[in-house]
């Protein structure tokens, strides 16, 4: 049977390079559920802060939603004008053809989904005189130090966010 585990821990590079665990304790009990002598793999990568669900959520409950009802486009549809319009080029090449494709919402991080939200909401607002809410005016906590509806409860361990989206999922 495979067993695949993942621990948070950082890199502690003062004198000699090592790994400090979030949970030792943990680390500990699970690498004892292992068989003496077992070869495993150890794979070791940054962590980045990925884009949340509730960003996602926001997007097709609230942004492309509201887009696609002032264009009378489908909300997939404004989904992928919105990457094109907003997100990082990538260049692929195969056979000798060059197609040029947008970076994925699902690979952005929390603050590149934070510019992303803005950028829609701000092209929805002068190019087509659509408004659409922040995450606070819908009623939510968008963790945003400069809000003034939130900067009062913010506190450090407050996380930039958005709504979870709580209609029929569109995705």
């Amino acid at each position: 049977m495979k067993i695949e585990l993942t621990f948070n821990a950082v890199i502690d590079k003062n004198g000699k390079s090592k790994i400090i665990f979030d949970n030792r304790n943990y680390f500990d009990f699970m690498i004892g559920k292992f068989k003496d002598k077992e070869k495993v793999s150890v794979k070791i990568e940054n962590r980045r802060s990925k884009r949340s669900l509730a960003q996602n959520s926001y997007w097709w409950g609230v942004c492309y939603k509201i887009i696609a009802e002032t264009t009378g486009h489908t909300p997939e549809e404004i989904h992928e004008i919105m990457k094109i319009m907003f997100l990082p080029k990538k260049f692929i090449l195969i056979k000798g053809i060059e197609f040029e494709i947008s970076k994925s919402t699902a690979k952005l991080s929390i603050g590149e989904g934070v510019e992303y939200t803005d950028k829609m909401r701000n092209f929805a607002s002068q190019e087509l005189n659509a408004n659409i809410p922040t995450p606070c005016e819908a009623g939510y906590f968008c963790g945003r130090k400069e809000c003034p509806t939130c900067s009062e409860t913010q506190t450090k361990e407050t996380k930039l966010d958005y709504p979870v989206y709580e209609g029929e999922p569109i995705f």
